[in-house]
């Protein structure tokens, strides 16, 4: 009987099926998608650097200082930059500070600066009826002819809306091969806003009400060549009051 038992017992185990363990659900491998970056487009950067600055003061007229008028002109357009959240704007010095030369262009190589533009008053020693402002761009060199190029119609759209928002007169667009503009290897001008050897000139380059006009002026130069870069969609300026416009 036992035996019987056994063997009846055995059989029913060989016919009861085994427990299978459910097959594991295939996940159909497709392609990794990128990670979402913080940003999908990196907003244009513009570099201003109000030239000279601390032991440096640059050309001297009778009441300021080439150091003074250019930092209280960038310091203006930081205000319209700021205010544009489609652009990021630096500056090379906030404050009286001496920066190298040789720091300018480097540190705004390194930030991956889309425009440069550098900030200055003008002096005719022994020539006071000079006046006028001037934009300078990077001369042509081999290597640099596209830089060259683009700086050249940034240099204007910077010198027609100086005049057009100060109403200061012009000496032209030139060339030259400054360090400023030729180290950092790209799109720059250098603006000489007018002659502080020139009383009349000088009176106006000290009253905050130009210095205002002057910011914004280089403000919307800067937007303009962005624009025309591809960098912007649309200028679309920032808007003044109808006061300032006047």
């Amino acid at each position: 009987m036992k035996s019987l038992a056994l063997l009846s017992a055995l059989g029913m185990s060989l016919l009861t099926p085994a427990v299978v363990p459910a097959p594991k659900k295939v996940v159909k491998q497709t392609k990794a998608e990128p990670a979402r970056r913080k940003w999908a487009r990196r907003l244009p950067r513009v570099v201003i650097d109000p030239g000279h600055g601390g032991e440096d003061a640059g050309a001297l007229g009778q009441r300021t200082s080439d150091k003074t008028v250019a930092l209280a002109v960038a310091l203006e357009a930081r205000k319209y930059f700021n205010a544009d959240k489609r652009l990021e704007l630096y500056l090379t010095r906030y404050t009286d500070r001496f920066v190298p030369l040789k720091n300018r262009a480097t540190w705004a190589t390194s930030l991956g600066a889309d425009v440069f533009i550098s900030l200055h008053a003008n002096s005719a020693d022994k020539k006071p009826w000079v006046h006028g402002l001037e934009v300078w761009h990077l001369t042509e060199r081999r290597g640099q002819e596209d830089t060259s190029a683009r700086s050249g119609r940034l240099a204007g759209m910077l010198e027609k809306h100086l005049m057009a928002w100060t109403g200061q007169a012009t000496r032209g667009v030139r060339r030259a091969g400054f360090q400023v503009l030729r180290e950092p290897n790209l799109p720059g001008a250098l603006v000489e806003l007018g002659f502080l050897t020139n009383p009349a000139e000088e009176r106006r380059l000290v009253t905050p009400d130009w210095q205002r006009r002057a910011g914004y002026a280089v403000y919307r130069g800067a937007l303009e060549w962005l624009t025309t870069e591809g960098k912007l969609s649309r200028p679309r300026p920032v808007q003044v009051s109808p006061s300032f416009a006047d």
